[in-house]
């Protein structure tokens, strides 16, 4: 029995100086985190709406990756506000957004539809009601065609007048603040100087209505005039079915001087039908020939003349008795 418990100490002490010396050998390892360069960047606290003054309790500085930082972000709240001058938002900024120059207004100047117009376009308004109009639902920052009705020589004709174009304002408001639909009376548009020319004259000359554009269409639709017998052709209500465009091939042109032959790009035409396979006619080598005997009539088929090659085929001879 003592040697027994003489073992197990003596094990139990090997055991722990062994732990204890594994313990010792490991060494601990640093592992090297990658550094990014970072910048500070102003954002918005909360949400800014058009013609919201900018105070410094409105935006705070965060640290931001530099590679990635927006282009004429503010760094600095000093550099927002100079010497504590307020801007004014131009357009609508969320929380947590970038503050960048085209959304603020300069230092001690006011939210006005020319600081938010492009410095090539024009603003010019049209009246508009609840048929026209789209019943309120155009908003804001929405793009709209802008179809033409007209009297042409007696016979009533819609054309599109324009394509694709971005509404400023609704009446008297350049943002949708409530967020929902509202029947205006007026529109304002952002329209090119000869563009502003053509809505003048159509206004005088006949109605003006609203085509409401989908946010992911800005291509231009094929212009076409529909008259009054136009509205005797039922239409499918579906939408249009993109281009097929054709393949092209590059087709070696012969060198007339020598020189290595061009390669000339045509258009492949598809491939052209096979003939059908023509139909063997068939030739009856027969005639019916009326037999007459007493009151008795029959009709009999014999070989037409020149046509022996009937009998050799098979055919058999037809008996004419008298």
């Amino acid at each position: 029995m003592i040697m027994l418990g003489l073992a197990l100490a003596l094990g139990a002490v090997a055991v722990f100086l062994a732990r204890d010396w594994l313990e010792s050998q490991v060494q601990p390892v640093a592992v090297e985190k990658p550094t990014l360069p970072l910048t500070t960047v102003v954002v918005s606290r909360a949400k800014l709406a058009y013609g919201n003054r900018i105070a410094a309790e409105h935006v705070r500085e965060i640290r931001w990756p530099l590679d990635s930082v927006p282009t004429g972000a503010f760094k600095t709240v000093d550099e927002l506000f100079g010497k504590g001058e307020e801007r004014v938002v131009l357009r609508p900024i969320s929380p947590g957004e970038p503050i960048l120059p085209g959304k603020v207004s300069g230092f001690g100047e006011k939210a006005t539809l020319s600081t938010i117009l492009d410095k090539h376009m024009r603003a010019v308004t049209i009246r508009i009601n609840d048929t026209s109009g789209v019943a309120g639902f155009v908003l804001p920052g929405d793009r709209v065609d802008i179809l033409l009705t007209r009297d042409d020589a007696g016979k009533l004709i819609t054309d599109i007048l324009l394509q694709n174009v971005k509404i400023l304002g609704m009446d008297q408001k350049v943002e949708d603040v409530e967020g929902k639909p509202r029947v205006a009376k007026a529109a304002t548009l952002e329209v090119t100087p000869v563009q502003a020319q053509k809505i003048a004259l159509a206004q005088r000359i006949g109605q003006l209505s609203f085509m409401l554009r989908s946010i992911s269409d800005a291509a231009p639709a094929e212009r076409q005039t529909i008259s009054v017998a136009d509205l005797r052709i039922g239409e499918i209500n579906v939408s249009p079915q993109p281009q097929i465009i054709q393949p092209v091939a590059a087709v070696p042109e012969p060198a007339t001087d020598g020189s290595a032959s061009t390669a000339k790009v045509v258009r492949a035409l598809p491939p052209e039908p096979k003939p059908r396979p023509r139909k063997k006619k068939v030739v009856n080598r027969f005639t019916s020939v009326k037999i007459i005997r007493g009151l008795a009539r029959t009709t009999e088929q014999v070989p037409r003349e020149g046509s022996r090659s009937a009998l050799s085929q098979g055919s058999a001879p037809v008996n004419l008795r008298p």
